[in-house]
């Protein structure tokens, strides 16, 4: 219990430390209703297309009709404001932790969103029949669909109009909707892209790190054996020369090192132990003592 409170504080306080403390959150929920506000106006902008599409089969004759009587926009707008204004209060309560306080704002929140997608359906219907009655005012111009809100607009009509439509709240505020979700969407991409880099990177390096320590281990283990197979060399060159000169020394020994064919007559064990008394040597290496015994048994 006490590792995983641990580890929440730890991550508590790197979220905290970070640039973008307090924004995760709400950028997500931003951008969700971003991309549902756009998913909406390109439903719209397909619709708009395909009614245009069909007065244009019909030669421009279409049925007109009265335009509705009280526009949703503004009342969606002032829900909108007080959602946002009831979230932050459930924001600050949650912080205090009045829990049950909170709770009952975030169900009338609830029940304003409710209500605020019922005025959407209105808001929906009533732009159809906006659309329609600027069709009918239009029979005879050619028109085109506005692809970024969806409002009819005539082909070649006066640039001051033009500059009206593009300068509107409602084409406004659609382009700022769009260039908002394809930044956050580009910088995540972006952030993405470094991580996946960042983490490649890291990968290399305990690569190559690993085939260090390889070559190393592999290395020491070869400088070790080499090491171990010279030592035994030395020794065993050691213990083939070195000699003790003793009663218990025989002929045989002398025959290791030299010809004994070299030698005048037959040399016995008591001629090889007198030799080596004569010599009076009590350690001598390789060829010295051959020489030595040689030497005092041809005497």
């Amino acid at each position: 219990m006490r590792d995983t409170c641990a580890v929440a504080d730890s991550r508590a306080s790197w979220y905290e430390a970070s640039p973008r403390y307090r924004q995760e959150g709400y950028e997500d929920s931003f951008l969700q209703f971003c991309q549902s506000m756009l998913s909406d106006v390109e439903k719209r902008i397909r619709r708009a297309r395909q009614r245009l599409h069909l007065s244009n089969q019909e030669g421009g004759v279409v049925i007109k009709m009265k335009e509705p009587a009280a526009p949703t926009d503004e009342r969606v707008i002032v829900l909108n404001e007080r959602i946002q204004g009831l979230l932050q209060q459930v924001e600050q309560l949650g912080c205090e932790g009045k829990v049950e306080e909170a709770q009952g704002i975030m169900k009338l929140c609830d029940q304003l969103k409710e209500e605020r997608k019922s005025l959407d359906k209105d808001s929906d219907k009533a732009h159809w029949l906006r659309q329609t009655a600027e069709l009918a005012a239009a029979q005879e111009k050619q028109m085109e669909v506005c692809d970024i809100c969806g409002a009819f607009l005539i082909v070649g009509d006066a640039q001051q109009r033009v500059d009206d439509h593009l300068m509107g709240k409602q084409h406004m505020g659609y382009a700022k909707l769009k260039e908002a979700v394809e930044e956050i969407l580009n910088r995540r991409e972006k952030e993405r892209e470094e991580k996946e880099k960042q983490r490649e990177r890291e990968r290399e390096r305990r690569r190559r790190r690993e085939e260090d320590d390889t070559r190393s281990s592999r290395r020491g283990a070869e400088l070790a054996r080499d090491d171990r197979r010279d030592r035994d060399e030395k020794r065993h060159r050691s213990d083939n020369f070195r000699c003790v000169m003793t009663a218990d020394n025989d002929v045989r020994y002398l025959s290791e090192f030299c010809d004994l064919s070299v030698f005048p007559g037959t040399i016995t064990d008591s001629d090889f132990i007198a030799a080596a008394g004569d010599v009076s040597v009590s350690d001598c290496i390789g060829a010295e003592i051959v020489a030595a015994v040689a030497s005092a048994a041809v005497v």
